[in-house]
């Protein structure tokens, strides 16, 4: 309990920099008692507006009536400038907020992650979790959640937008109202997206629990308004529509993924389609989906123009137009963006697949995109030669394919597409910069490569922040025979001194912000045969603690007596870590989490457990795994529990034996 109140209590916080913030308050009131906030002064009301305005019985409030002394969460999402602000709390009667309300910052991106791992209390059909969006838009709600299916009733969660209840389409009528249910999925997870598609302005989304579901995983798309600094980005000014190495493509172009719809990319793909052509990328579906669906959602996802990605689906294997995309052929569309391909044939598998290519190359290009300036715009060639690109887009550009002759054939094919209306070009000499003629005089020519780059391969051979000094690295074989190793790397390094707003967010006032980047490799020699890129979130912790470093340590989870399989923290905060073993197949020749069966007979890749390399110990083929419950119930009450698990070589899985509570 954090504090009960039965008047008006003002909660002040601090802001350190502008930005997009989630501010969390979870809170409770028994019947009869309501509880509404007001976030700086702004007072929220119903969704549609009626005539006589509500302000207590609406979605981002606590109605006692409704909740019956349980918990409800809200969430307002919205920008905040830097400085003070103040959270005002108004009850009708008594209400309890139950946690120090959370200030944490958001990356602006299009598609941002509010809530992980939440499991609500024991409901019946009542209120759980409300996100309230102020002045922003939403495009779609992607939620990952865990039902489980109970004696007499089962785990339920009801999805509202703004007044709206989500129906679902594969249940009777009298469970229509319940988009996830445990009868249905029986312990599964599953992910569901819904496309609202609102405008900018004031949204509600509400989830609400029967029994006791769990968010594992609330992520909402926003679209290119809240991605990067992209409403403040100005364009050069070019002077004539020729190639200039230095200015490929607009920046305002590069993030304007509204450029095309579903259907505008879909009858551009049909007007390339010709009679003789079965199998052409507009006729074909991955994963029942049409190709314009694919390129539209990782588009939009990652805030980046659906042309810019047809353009590459061109130049990388020419799949619209021309004698390649007649009847195009599995390696191709397995291959379509070159993610993944490298030098002297290698393909890496993780990699392969069309929808599994468009969102690597889409990610991989806004990355790059967001990282220029902190750069200085500054790329080194394949050819060695250092180039000081004009703009965010042309950076990526480069970054994605390292040489000339590669973003030559970009601007080449996006005209012949599209016009050059979205393109660079030569700008005036008084831009501070040199002319596409100097330029192009000072830059030696180089053989075309059409493989494409590697995104992973440069992201942890290359990778540099200069505003980030390191704190701790190490690197780490494990021999497996047959001139086979796995190669561990891990770094973390502190970016800055955290703050207080940081330290609220794990329990600590002062120290520094960490960050972790690991990278486990399987190896033949120098060849890169796979790879797993993990990157925890950030931690705020008072001194950097080794024990952190255990979970990348080799370890022997199968029994057999030998240390070549690694653990490793997927997910990790300062409360705890969700913990994944990783080891090699030797059938498949690549890296595989190792299954897990838990307590309901269910099978998963990873298990939860406390901070500190205490908490998972593993001796003579039993693996014990500790962490905290705090969410009591009368067979299961608040403390530390450990489960144990062992190997059943048989199965090849970790397998739930007991749990025990401290």
């Amino acid at each position: 309990m954090y504090k009960k109140i039965t008047e008006s209590y003002e909660h002040a916080f601090c802001i350190s920099e502008e930005g997009l913030y989630s501010i969390t308050v979870k809170a409770s009131c028994e019947r009869e008692n309501d509880l509404k906030a007001e976030l700086d002064g702004k007072f929220f009301r119903e969704i549609p507006p009626e005539n006589k305005p509500q302000y207590y019985d609406i979605p981002p409030t606590w109605n006692g009536n409704e909740l019956k002394g349980t918990t409800k969460t809200v969430v307002f999402v919205l920008k905040l400038s830097a400085g003070e602000h103040a959270l005002k709390f108004i009850p009708r009667g008594k209400a309890e907020i139950t946690e120090e309300p959370k200030a944490a910052l958001l990356e602006k991106r299009s598609l941002v992650t509010i809530l992980g791992n939440a499991q609500s209390q024991n409901k019946n059909r009542q209120p759980w979790i409300t996100i309230a969006l102020v002045d922003l838009p939403l495009k779609f709600v992607d939620a990952t959640v865990i039902c489980r299916k109970r004696f007499l009733d089962s785990d339920d969660v009801k999805l509202i937008i703004d007044g709206k209840v989500q129906k679902n389409p594969d249940s009777n009528w009298w469970g229509k109202n319940w988009l996830w249910q445990g009868r249905l999925m029986n312990g599964k997870t599953e992910t569901k997206r819904v496309e609202p598609n609102l405008s900018k302005g004031v949204h509600y989304i509400e989830f609400w629990s029967d029994e006791m579901p769990t968010l594992e995983k609330l992520s909402l798309g926003f679209g290119a308004e809240n991605c990067g600094d992209d409403d403040e980005i100005t364009d050069p000014i070019k002077v004539s529509d020729e190639f200039n190495p230095l200015y490929v493509l607009k920046d305002s172009a590069f993030v304007n993924n509204s450029s095309m719809n579903e259907e505008d990319i879909q009858a551009f793909l049909d007007s390339y389609h010709k009679v003789r052509d079965k199998n052409h990328i507009s006729k074909i579906e991955f994963e029942g989906k049409k190709s314009a669906y694919w390129i539209k959602k990782t588009a939009d996802e990652n805030s980046v123009n659906p042309r810019l990605l047809l353009t590459k689906l061109q130049v990388e294997q020419q799949l619209i137009n021309g004698e390649e995309s007649i009847n195009s052929s599995k390696d191709q569309l397995d291959s379509a963006m070159g993610v993944g391909v490298l030098d002297g044939g290698i393909v890496l598998e993780e990699f392969q697949g069309f929808a599994t290519q468009l969102l690597n190359a889409a990610r991989t290009f806004r990355s790059h995109f967001d990282r220029a300036k902190n750069d200085n715009f500054t790329h080194e060639n394949i050819d060695g030669k250092s180039l000081t690109l004009l703009n965010a887009s042309t950076y990526s550009l480069y970054k994605y394919t390292p040489h000339i002759e590669g973003a030559e054939l970009v601007y080449k094919v996006y005209a012949g597409f599209f016009g050059t209306n979205d393109l660079g070009g030569p700008i005036q000499e008084d831009d501070k910069t040199l002319s596409f003629k100097k330029t192009a005089a000072s830059i030696s020519a180089i053989l075309i490569i059409v493989l494409g780059s590697f995104f992973g391969f440069y992201k942890f051979n290359n990778q540099k922040n200069p505003s980030v000094a390191g704190a701790y690295s190490y690197k780490n074989a494990v021999e497996l025979g047959d001139g086979l190793s796995l190669f561990s790397s891990l770094s973390i390094s502190s970016g800055r001194d955290a703050t207080w707003e940081d330290g609220l967010y794990c329990g600590f006032r002062f120290g520094k912000k960490y960050e972790y980047d690991t990278v486990l490799q399987l190896k033949k020699g120098n060849l890169l045969i796979d790879f797993v890129q993990l990157t925890n979130p950030e931690l705020v912790m008072p001194y950097l603690s080794h024990e952190y470093t255990d979970w990348y340590n080799p370890v022997d989870v199968d029994s057999d007596g030998k240390k070549q399989e690694f653990m490793v923290a997927e997910y990790g905060n300062c409360n705890g870590n969700f913990v994944s073993f990783l080891r090699y197949n030797k059938d498949d020749k690549r890296i595989e989490k190792i299954p897990i069966v838990v307590d309901n007979q269910q099978e998963t890749t990873e298990t939860y457990v406390d901070i500190g390399s205490e908490s998972l110990l593993i001796s003579n083929g039993i693996l014990e795994a500790r962490y905290y419950w705090n969410a009591p119930r009368e067979d299961k009450p608040t403390g530390f529990y450990r489960n144990y698990y062992s190997f059943d070589k048989e199965k090849n899985k970790l397998v739930w034996l007991k749990e025990e509570k401290e």
